[in-house]
Parts: C-alpha cells; sequence; structure tokens
C-alpha cells in the first residue's frame, strides 16, 4: 500500500504484436484505486481473496497469515468506506463490470469467517439480496453472495434465491441448452458460465440448498452433466480442456503457446492468424466452448470460442475438485 488511504495498486498489459511474452516491451500503466477514485467492486474481491488465504495458511504459517488478514481488513475499510465502482474511474475497465453490492458482501461474510467480528457479518446481510442472478462470473457474485450467507445465517431468503438460480438454469428453466446438454448462457465463453455454475451447484448441493434428486430430474442444474459435457461427453466427442482426452483443442487464442522460443525469428500477427499448429501444447486450459448450436471450430481466430482466460478454468478445477472431494467421501 502507497499510504493509508491507497489501497489497491492494478496492473494491465495493452495487447500489441503476436510477440513472445519473454521478448515484449509492452507498455505496462499501473492503475490505483484511493478516496475519490472508488473501486470497492475490485477492492471487496481483493479482501475476500486475503480472509480466505488467512484461513488456508494460518495453520502452517501464521504470521504470513496475519499479514494477509490484516491487509484484508484495510482494504474491506476501504471497499466499505468509499463507495464506487473501479470501472467507473479506470477506462480501461469500463463497460465490463456492474455494482459492487456482492463483492462487498462476499468479502464481509469471508472476513466474518476470518475474524469472528460479528460486524462483518451484519454490514453483508444490510446488503439488499436479488432473487435473480444473470450469471456467476468475473462481474456478478450474487449467486456467491447468497449462498455464503445462507451457510452462515440458515435464512430461507438467501436459500430462495439460491434455489431460484439453479432452476432458471436446469433444463426446465429459462436458458437455452445445446444438443448434447451444455446450459448456454452467452457466446462469449459458453463453458465459463457452466463450468462456474457448475461449482456453485456442488457447493449448493452440499449445502442442501438442491439434491440429486432434482439434478436428476433436470428440476435444478446438473453440475455433473456439464462437467462431462465440458471433458467430452458431447456430439463432438472432444474434450474442451487441451490435453485432455484423445480429441481435444490444438489452436486456443492463446500467442504464448503458439510462438517458438528464441532463437527462432519473432511470431507476428499474420503466422497467428494461420493454420499453423502451436509450438506448445497448452495444457489444462480450457476454451470457451462451442456456439449454440454445439459446433465448435478449433480456430485461433474464433476468440470467442477458442480464447482461454484464468476465469474459465477457474470454475472448471473448481468443480472437478468438488467432484473428486464428493467421490473420495462416498467410498470412505
Amino acid at each position: 500500500m502507497a499510504s493509508s488511504t491507497t489501497v489497491l495498486i492494478w496492473g494491465y498489459l495493452r495487447f500489441q504484436e503476436a510477440y513472445r511474452p519473454e521478448d515484449m516491451t509492452t507498455e505496462r500503466p499501473v492503475y490505483y484505486v484511493e478516496p475519490g477514485r472508488a473501486g470497492s467492486d475490485v477492492a471487496g474481491e481483493t479482501a475476500a481473496a486475503l480472509a480466505a488465504g488467512y484461513m488456508v495458511f494460518n495453520d502452517s504459517d501464521p504470521a504470513y497469515a496475519m499479514q494477509l488478514l490484516s491487509s484484508a481488513e484495510k482494504i474491506y475499510q476501504f471497499a466499505f468506506s468509499h463507495r464506487g465502482k473501479y470501472s467507473d474511474v479506470i477506462s480501461d475497465a469500463a463497460k465490463f463490470y456492474s455494482g459492487y453490492e456482492d463483492e462487498l458482501t462476499v468479502a464481509g461474510v469471508w472476513l466474518y469467517r476470518a475474524t469472528g467480528d460479528v460486524s462483518y457479518l451484519n454490514q453483508a446481510k444490510a446488503f439488499p439480496r436479488n432473487d435473480w442472478a444473470w450469471g456467476y462470473e468475473w462481474s456478478s457474485k450474487e449467486l456467491a453472495a447468497n449462498i455464503l450467507l445462507y451457510e452462515e445465517t440458515g435464512e430461507s431468503s438467501y436459500y430462495n434465491n439460491a434455489r431460484n438460480f439453479f432452476h432458471r438454469w436446469s433444463e426446465s428453466g429459462d436458458l437455452q441448452y445445446t444438443p448434447g446438454g451444455l446450459v448456454y448462457r452467452l457466446r462469449w465463453g459458453s463453458l465459463r458460465y457452466a463450468a462456474n455454475a457448475a461449482f456453485a451447484a456442488l457447493v449448493a448441493l452440499d449445502d442442501g440448498i438442491v439434491t440429486r434428486a432434482e439434478m436428476a430430474a433436470g428440476t435444478v442444474l446438473d453440475p455433473f452433466k456439464q462437467i462431462n459435457y465440458i471433458l467430452g461427453d458431447n456430439p463432438n466427442n472432444m474434450s474442451y480442456v487441451v490435453g485432455f482426452g484423445d480429441k481435444y483443442p490444438t489452436r486456443p487464442h492463446h500467442k504464448a503457446s503458439f510462438c517458438a522460443p528464441a532463437p527462432a525469428p519473432q511470431c507476428t500477427f499474420a503466422e497467428f492468424h494461420s493454420s499453423q499448429r502451436h509450438h506448445y501444447l497448452l495444457y489444462g486450459a480450457m476454451v470457451g466452448g462451442p456456439d449454440a448450436g454445439g459446433g465448435y471450430d478449433d480456430n485461433r481466430m474464433a476468440y470467442e470460442r477458442s480464447e482461454v482466460t484464468c476465469d474459465y478454468n477457474a470454475g472448471l478445477q473448481s468443480a472437478v475438485a468438488g467432484i473428486v472431494q464428493m467421490t473420495m467421501v462416498n467410498k470412505k
């Protein structure tokens, strides 16, 4: 932290020619939020992550854990006291983010868990909760907020809000499904939304918000079907995770795995736009996914479907971890 009031540093990488990452000289401006330039959404999300990190490391490295918790509380206090979206003050983030109440709610619950200070929970409960959420992704944490608050309070309103989401995302709900059974929220990164919702559904299953019988009946989202679809149980008989299974994408929209290492010449956009194969196999990366009809073209330039990002893999890996954990528990 630069001071007691400047509490967040955020870096941004501008995309340029298709250079190898290790050779790039691209400008990397640093942005920050402070009083008068609020960013409750990104600060709240940061505070939540640090508070959760405290709980992870407290037993093995208590000194480090306390650094995480101290930072989490300071950042949360800034986010709570100086309200606003960071996309309103950082132009490069404009048009991609909406609201901050959900992030502050999530942060408040995690800080309550980390500290036992009920004031954090009360602050989280004070934000109005919606019974409808468009999705579960980088900007919208409404579903997580309802699940976390239900876990801590047991109140029926949070329970009902979460159930409403999983019903709307079910085969008998409001959203489109592709041939083969993928819930389809958006053409850009269709698997991202399915994987994130699948992870949340597994948490809801563990909490008793939904049941396996409801999943099997198609009245709530079935996370097992969604993850199986992603891993290869689909009409294309392909995994959408690079390197997994017998058939998978080989041309993800990812220049670091495409370009050959030095001393090879620098790759250019002309080459990147070609049908050439990648120099490296990007093991473990989940691509954006199929279109509404279930079609997938293994094409780097079809970035809405072939792009790979951290938030795509986050939901997938969390869901797979949940399924593995449930399997291990059931075997005992």
